[in-house]
């Protein structure tokens, strides 16, 4: 019988980590011991449409054994990351913002292969520099400029991404890389708007 898999995702704030946590259900047969291949596969679409294909992440020799499923948490970082060997980065640098698509696989070697394909939304560093557009608006607004483009810049940018995560459930992929497009440039130049 095959494990109906899942996974569930945690970005770490700082960007240079996401802890990727088996969910499974119904772990019976295979048991965990029992496995004998697990892989991961990334592809990551950001922002300018560029797709980049990652090398396959052999799980079982870079985190296994397991003796549990609560063993089965990965964590993720640009070292791990490679196209062609080449590293995306070192466990030092951040991930890049995007769609990410994962295919996770499991195999038991008794004909129980077990396949999840899912697309997630990764967002953290606009969402940092929103966050830190944000808080200037304090010092800003002490020095009576209430309605100055910086504060009305932070708060749409605010409101952006907040519309962009709340896409990221339902949205199509290319709305959402188009958007991440938009928010990145708003951070970068600032709008357009006289407000």
């Amino acid at each position: 019988m095959a494990v109906t898999l899942a996974l569930s995702y945690v970005e770490r704030n700082d960007n240079k980590l996401l802890t990727l946590t088996d969910t499974s259900e119904d772990w019976g047969t295979p048991t965990v011991p029992g496995i004998t291949t697990l892989t991961l596969d990334v592809e990551i679409t950001t922002s300018d449409n560029t797709i980049t294909v990652y090398d396959q992440i052999d799980l079982l020799s870079e985190f296994g054994p397991f003796a549990s499923q609560d063993e089965m948490v990965f964590t993720l970082d640009a070292s791990l990351l490679e196209e062609s060997g080449v590293a995306l980065g070192t466990a030092a640098d951040v991930l890049p913002d995007g769609i990410y698509k994962f295919t996770y696989t499991l195999d038991d070697g008794e004909a129980t292969d077990s396949e999840l394909e899912e697309y997630v939304l990764l967002e953290g560093n606009v969402r940092n520099d929103v966050y830190d557009a944000l808080r200037t608006i304090p010092i800003l607004y002490t020095c009576a400029e209430c309605k100055s483009k910086q504060i009305m810049d932070a708060i749409f940018a605010y409101g952006y991404l907040n519309s962009i995560r709340a896409g990221g459930y339902v949205a199509k992929t290319e709305e959402l890389i188009s958007q991440l497009y938009v928010l990145e440039r708003l951070l970068s130049y600032g709008s357009s708007y006289t407000w």
